[in-house]
């Protein structure tokens, strides 16, 4: 009996240790002693269930899970453990097995049912995660109701991400984080200056939470203003959203996701530029520690960026196995495609990437894939089937469609399809819209089209059509005369009685007067001519005539500004910059007379002495005379170094004799 009492005081005080360290959040200490107690007394279950949520705060999340799976009995007399067993699974990166666990229990409770919410959050179920917060918020009332408020807000602005709209203005909070919130779902929105004036609130409240804490605040702010750049660069203000993601790199914060958001949007912004800063920036978003955190479809992007880097910078192979990589998993996206068909473009396999893109077209008929093909078509010149493919899409009757496609035809002088074009563009418009403008535009641009085509009798029928709408148009009428005159003479003379008369207001006008101020240069060169009544004299012009008075504006020389200290200010030399060799007035050095001196008679110079000896010379025979040598190029000047001086050369000293 008396052992019985000491077991139970040992317990007792060992229960009463447990509480003190829980308190003190000294969880390792508080593990020994359920151990202890375990060894007293080994079925007990709140000293069991104390265990698992020490291991728990120790992050011992397997070591956890064993202990439960090694007393199944004593588990299930405390109710499973569902949400410590789902709590560990959800830490260990099993988020399906936790999810799955939860959704079996019966009558989950409030913890287990937020722990879910949270767990559907990290699989991106966000419309499944938005109802439970959604009911977590409006029926409990705890000391964690601002952090299920913030969670919430998450929830609904990740449901606008990925396309599902809920209203996030009935739910306002006080923290920094569910404001950034708002601003997430505001960007989600497309309203970008909401946003930024949102996220400058967060970071505010963020800085006023964090007073104490002055290094911690660079952490926390990180995220607010990665997202302030976003919106920076979705307003197209590229420059100053740079400069913050460059600056929140060279800060380094902890949580990695921040890092490799910024790192892949300065990806975004320098394209084909900077492939050395992208491929550094590379290095950071595909490291093992975001990837963990990183969605689905932020996932998609860093890889879609991956492979257009790949691209730029002519690594060929690897662009055309990743296009292929990420075409099984995007198959919502041309993108990957569009990539695999540049790439085979740059290694100058046109015909490959033809067949790449037609394989697609056929299969889904996007857009963008038939636009490509058109364009491929167009770089390997085969016209006839980029019209073909243009005039199938559904698009085919766009303005931008139906010009594309009348040029190329005309280019190919194929007028014939060019003017089908018009007319099947034309009896579209008359179905949908037949009191339209466009549709009178379009007319009258084919009517013209006809006239330039010789087609006079089918421009006539529309402008009849066009003028029908606008009666009163008389520039439809002069077009639809010239029309009739090409083949029906009586028709264009009846029509020209419904052109305005002349009333005679133009009579007083006199031509030659008018001919002389205009001239022929048009209005730039117009002189003003006075009349004959107004002849009063003015400074600065003269009367030749007595008719008419013209004034010439004077031209304002500007002075030419000198640099300081130049020798000649009125008169500088065009040519100062030019070596003196160079310029135009250099005579050359002076020769030395004394060379020319030859030998011979007194008087004769040296070039008579050679002439003579040439003639003199026996050798120098006639058949020599007769053969024409191919003459010498001048030899030309080559540039000389010198020094600098007064270009006069120092007289020699004379010996003494």
């Amino acid at each position: 009996m008396a052992d019985k009492d000491e077991k139970e005081t040992r317990v007792k005080n060992l229960f009463s240790d447990l509480i003190r360290f829980e308190q003190s959040e000294q969880y390792n200490k508080a593990l020994k002693v359920c151990n202890k107690i375990l060894n007293e007394e080994p079925h007990n279950k709140k000293a069991f269930h104390c265990r698992i949520v020490c291991l728990i705060q120790e992050s011992k999340f397997e070591e956890a899970l064993e202990r439960i799976g090694k007393n199944d009995k004593l588990t299930s007399e405390i109710g499973g453990l569902v949400f410590e067993r789902a709590y560990c699974y959800y830490r260990l990166n099993k988020p399906n097995e936790a999810m799955n666990l939860l959704l079996s229990t019966e009558d989950p409770s409030d913890r287990e049912r937020e722990l879910l919410a949270q767990i559907q959050y990290k699989l991106e179920m966000f419309n499944d995660s938005y109802k439970i917060y959604k009911d977590l918020v409006k029926n409990s009332q705890d000391e964690f109701e601002a952090e299920r408020l913030t969670n919430l807000t998450a929830a609904i602005a990740a449901c606008q991400f990925s396309g599902q709209d809920h209203p996030i203005s009935d739910f306002d909070g006080g923290t920094y984080e569910t404001v950034f919130n708002q601003a997430c779902h505001l960007a989600a929105c497309e309203k970008y200056e909401d946003a930024i004036e949102k996220l400058k609130e967060a970071e505010e409240l963020c800085q006023q939470a964090f007073e104490d804490d002055p290094d911690e605040i660079e952490n926390e702010v990180a995220a607010i203003r990665v997202q302030h750049a976003y919106a920076l660069q979705k307003l197209g203000k590229v420059d100053e959203a740079l400069q913050t993601y460059n600056q929140i790199i060279k800060q380094k914060p902890d949580d990695m996701q921040v890092m490799a958001v910024a790192a892949n949007n300065i990806i975004c912004i320098n394209k084909d530029q900077n492939v050395f800063d992208s491929k550094k920036k590379l290095k950071i978003v595909t490291s093992d520690a975001p990837q963990q955190k990183l969605t689905t479809a932020q996932k998609k992007h860093v890889n879609t960026n991956q492979c257009l880097l790949m691209l730029h910078t002519n690594q060929l192979e690897n662009c055309k196995k990743q296009a292929i990589a990420l075409s099984e998993s995007r198959s919502d996206s041309d993108v990957p495609l569009l990539i695999h068909a540049s790439a085979l473009l740059k290694e100058k396999q046109p015909n490959k990437a033809v067949e790449l893109l037609k394989t697609k077209a056929e299969k889904d008929g996007s857009r963008k894939i038939k636009m490509a093909l058109a364009q491929v078509l167009l770089l390997t010149k085969d016209i006839n089937s980029a019209c073909k493919v243009l005039g199938d899409m559904d698009i085919a009757q766009k303005p931008g469609i139906i010009s594309a496609l009348v040029s190329l035809y005309v280019a190919i002088k194929d007028v014939n399809s060019a003017s089908s074009v018009l007319d099947k563009a034309i009896e579209h418009y008359k179905k949908i819209d037949p009191n339209g403008a466009f549709l009178n535009e379009l007319i009258t641009t084919s009517a013209n089209f006809n006239m330039q085509h010789d087609s006079p009798q089918k421009a006539a029928s529309q402008l009849e059509f066009v003028r029908k709408q606008n009666p009163r148009n008389q520039q439809i009428l002069a077009q639809l005369i010239v029309a009739y005159a090409k083949y029906d003479h009586e028709k264009a003379k009846k029509l020209t009685l419904e052109l305005p008369i002349d009333d005679g207001k133009g009579n007083d006008i006199d031509v030659k007067e008018l001919e002389a101020a205009v001239g022929t240069f048009g209005n730039k060169y117009i002189k003003r001519v006075t009349s004959k009544t107004d002849q009063s004299p003015r400074i600065g012009s003269a009367s030749k005539s007595g008719d008419a008075l013209i004034e010439k504006k004077k031209k304002k020389k500007r002075k030419t500004k000198l640099p300081k200290g130049v020798d000649n200010p009125g008169n500088p030399d065009p040519e100062r910059w030019l070596p003196m060799r160079e310029r135009s007035y250099f005579r050359g050095r002076r020769r030395n007379k004394k060379k020319e001196i030859g030998k011979g008679s007194q008087g004769v110079s040296a070039a008579q002495v050679t002439a003579a000896g040439v003639q003199l010379d026996a050798s120098k025979t006639a058949s020599d005379a007769k053969s024409s040598p191919v003459s010498q190029p001048p030899p030309q000047a080559k540039p000389t170094s010198y020094k600098a001086g007064t270009g006069r050369q120092q007289k020699k000293k004379k010996k003494g004799r």
